[in-house]
């Protein structure tokens, strides 16, 4: 195999890039989503609680709160669907990252020039959001409607209709 130059040799001889590509940019927005899990709940419950008995107050305060009432496994808690969502996001970004950085190399040159990265990296970010408005609007509209069910007091315009 060797080491993974960037040039377009590496992707000639390999049918199943495009694939190892997609997986792996999966994955690794997998790992990301893991790591930051703890604070992405906490951001939620902020966004939850009721104003008047505000429970969670401060990070590290909120973070004993939780590791109190619920263990390890309460810092991970709606990971999963956090990971079914971030999968595809990360994984078409990424493969999309390696298409285009595969197709702007010239003719006669081994490897791309910051500037040329840093366009397959904005390029790659435009297919991704094909996945990620319909995702945002389910998102919202779940959220607007446990907020009514609720009848949760918001600031916010969102939901109103």
């Amino acid at each position: 195999m060797g080491e993974y130059s960037g040039s377009k040799e590496h992707f000639r001889g390999d049918a199943w890039a495009p694939v190892k590509h997609l997986f792996a940019g999966g994955c690794a927005g997998a790992v990301s989503r893991t790591v930051v899990s703890p604070f992405e709940r906490l951001k939620i419950l902020y966004q939850v609680q009721n104003k008047d008995t505000q429970k969670y107050q401060g990070i590290w305060n909120s973070l004993k709160i939780i590791y109190k009432e619920e263990g390890l496994v309460g810092y991970y808690k709606g990971n999963g669907t956090n990971i079914v969502r971030i999968f595809p996001y990360s994984a078409v970004q990424f493969a999309a990252y390696e298409f285009f950085k595969k197709h702007m190399i010239r003719p006669g040159r081994d490897d791309l020039t910051p500037l040329t990265r840093l366009l397959a990296g904005g390029m790659a970010g435009s297919p991704r959001w094909y996945l990620h408005i319909p995702w945002t609007l389910c998102e919202r509209g779940f959220l607007c409607s446990l907020i009514q069910r609720n009848s949760i007091k918001v600031s916010d315009t969102h939901c109103q209709q």
